[in-house]
């Protein structure tokens, strides 16, 4: 027995009160868990069904106006809901001036929330099959704002953690991989340092460092989610010793390299890795062709890291000679 119009509308306008209590982003999902859900989803299933029979078929009676005004409210407010979630994410963004998009492990309950809703808005972006819909091209317009707006080095940086941790793997992204996603955050991996990690690290002065931070304000971010990768990463060998040469001069306040002679431990351990990957770089060094220097990175995917913190270390070293050179001038000045 069909249903009358008197019907269809009840079920509308229960529908329209479950929206509007669930504060739900799109129409009840007849998969859903939860029972009364799918309930109304059945419910509107078979409503939209009965609106698009042909009008000569349909009971032209108050209660069926009434339902067409029911359902293009519930239409309207589920556009309005999409819409307005999307724009409270930006507007978040902006007021608290965030490099990244809310996340959904915040300890904040506002970001939280809005980490969640925009989960959903990408899940809905998705079902949507008219891609020149009003709707989804704003919504979709706010979202690549949202996620745009992020420094291109600090996005890069969180594909690289993000893919590392959905493949569970502890090695870094590498140029000689099959797979074409991987090349590409490997590419993003050495621009990363060669761009903006070095040129700061190579900085003199705490001015001129302040300034560097002007410029980046996502350098601190940035580092600190590198600095992530490779503690939680299997670093290879001669990348990880080289750090750990870096981080020993810094925390010494040295800028000389570590003594085979010394009689410290810590810095005759160091030593020997120091020589051992200078001995790395120089194999590289003493290859004849482009063919061979090529298969060697293959086989060292590191070794532009390795190279580039020991160019580092040897910079330093530089600087030091021509101090103790210019204090050696000072010091022939005041005899004479």
């Amino acid at each position: 027995m069909s249903k009358s119009n008197l019907e269809y509308l009840n079920e509308a306008k229960e529908i329209l009160n479950w929206i509007k209590e669930e504060n739900k982003l799109n129409f009840p999902n007849i998969n859903s868990n939860n029972n009364e859900e799918r309930i109304l989803a059945k419910r509107l299933k078979d409503i939209k069904l009965y609106l698009l029979r042909p009008y000569d078929y349909i009971d032209k009676d108050n209660y069926y106006e009434e339902l067409k005004l029911i359902m293009n409210e519930i239409n309207k407010i589920k556009d309005e809901s999409i819409i307005n979630k999307a724009r409270e994410i930006l507007e978040w963004k902006e007021r608290k001036n965030a490099k990244e998009p809310p996340s959904i492990d915040s300890k904040d309950e506002e970001e939280k929330n809005l980490a969640k809703n925009l989960e959903k808005l990408r899940k809905y972006l998705e079902t949507v099959n008219n891609k020149n819909d009003k709707v989804y091209l704003e919504v979709n317009n706010i979202i690549e704002k949202i996620d745009n707006n992020m420094p291109l080095m600090l996005k890069q940086v969180m594909e690289i953690k993000k893919w590392m941790e959905e493949h569970k793997t502890n090695k870094l992204p590498t140029e000689n991989s099959r797979n074409q996603e991987e090349v590409k955050l490997a590419v993003m991996l050495v621009n990363i340092n060669r761009n903006l990690i070095k040129p700061y690290e190579n900085l003199e002065t705490d001015e001129e460092r302040k300034e560097f931070k002007e410029i980046y304000p996502e350098f601190e971010e940035v580092k600190k989610i590198m600095d992530e990768i490779m503690i939680d990463c299997n670093v290879p060998i001669y990348l990880q010793n080289a750090i750990n040469i870096k981080n020993w001069m810094k925390e010494n306040n040295i800028t000389r390299a570590p003594r085979q002679f010394s009689k410290n431990n810590v810095e005759v351990k160091l030593a020997n890795q120091y020589y051992s990957i200078k001995y790395f770089l120089k194999k590289y060094e003493e290859l004849s062709t482009d063919k061979e220097r090529q298969d060697f990175v293959k086989k060292h995917p590191e070794y532009e890291q390795v190279k580039q913190i020991m160019d580092e270390i040897s910079t330093d070293k530089c600087k030091e000679s021509e101090n103790i050179n210019e204090n050696n001038k000072d010091e022939e000045e005041v005899e004479r």
